[in-house]
């Protein structure tokens, strides 16, 4: 996976499967500030792609494929929900994914700031 620059934006290719195809991408999601963009892949989990990088910050493991991905408003929390719900907590540097039990893509999922 990598991006190219254009004129006033970034173009990020999706990363390839074993087979070198493109593995499909689920859903997007993108920072409050715009300077951070999540994409759910069907192989590969969920890549963290920094506006100013070439190449992923880093890849988040998920246990299912993300159908959406969601960033609270103030950019602290980062929910994947697919057969299972997944939230990370992005304020620490490595962020760890919590799956919560019994939830899915038709439960509703409410964050509120503390």
């Amino acid at each position: 996976a990598h991006s190219t620059a254009t004129g006033g934006g970034r173009v990020w290719s999706a990363p390839k499967t074993d087979e070198g195809k493109p593995d499909p991408v689920s859903a997007v999601a993108v920072s409050p500030d715009g300077k951070t963009v999540y994409s759910a892949h069907d192989m590969k989990g969920i890549f963290v792609w920094k506006a100013d990088q070439e190449q992923p910050a880093t890849t988040l493991p998920v246990s299912s494929r993300p159908a959406r991905l969601v960033v609270s408003p103030d950019g602290r929390w980062l929910v994947a929900v697919g057969c299972a719900v997944t939230v990370w907590d992005l304020s620490v540097d490595l962020p760890t994914g919590y799956e919560l039990a019994g939830q899915s893509a038709g439960d509703l999922l409410v964050l509120n700031q503390a």
